[in-house]
């Protein structure tokens, strides 16, 4: 955890996998540091990336690693903690009001559709409301419409 910190004060919030450590913190048990660490990159998206992925990990929602062709993309790094933090904790239950918590975080965000993953797990009805309302919206501006 030494290491990992002194890597993100050396490249800075911006170029760390802050989602990644964020989930490492999370899995560790300590949220109150997963919550800080989400709280570092100056761009919305990138928190909302990171606060998407506590989520996923205190509700316990399964995701599959995703191998990556570029080393400096994040994404694929994340899933991979993600699915290593579910594997050595596969004891730990879900911790339903604190992922709330970050859930309410990353939806209120300008990056809240990176949530749509974990929400479709958690409450699936909201999920098909969100799309009603896209694409009503989309009806309404003369966009095109699907059945």
């Amino acid at each position: 955890m030494n290491w990992l910190a002194r890597d993100l004060g050396n490249r800075g919030p911006e170029h760390f996998p802050t989602a990644a450590l964020a989930v490492v913190h999370a899995a560790r048990g300590d949220t109150e540091a997963a919550a800080r660490v989400t709280e570092l990159p100056m761009e919305e998206g990138t928190r909302a990336v990171a606060l998407a992925a506590v989520t996923g990990h205190l509700a316990r929602v399964p995701v599959r690693p995703v191998p990556g062709a570029d080393p400096a993309r994040t994404a694929p790094f994340t899933r991979t903690i993600q699915d290593l933090a579910m594997r050595v904790t596969p004891y730990v239950t879900a911790d339903e009001r604190t992922a709330a918590r970050f859930l309410h975080l990353s939806l209120k965000s300008d990056g809240w559709y990176h949530a749509l993953p974990v929400l479709a797990r958690l409450q699936p009805e909201v999920v098909t409301r969100v799309r009603d309302m896209v694409a009503a919206s989309v009806g309404a501006e003369g966009g095109p419409r699907s059945g």
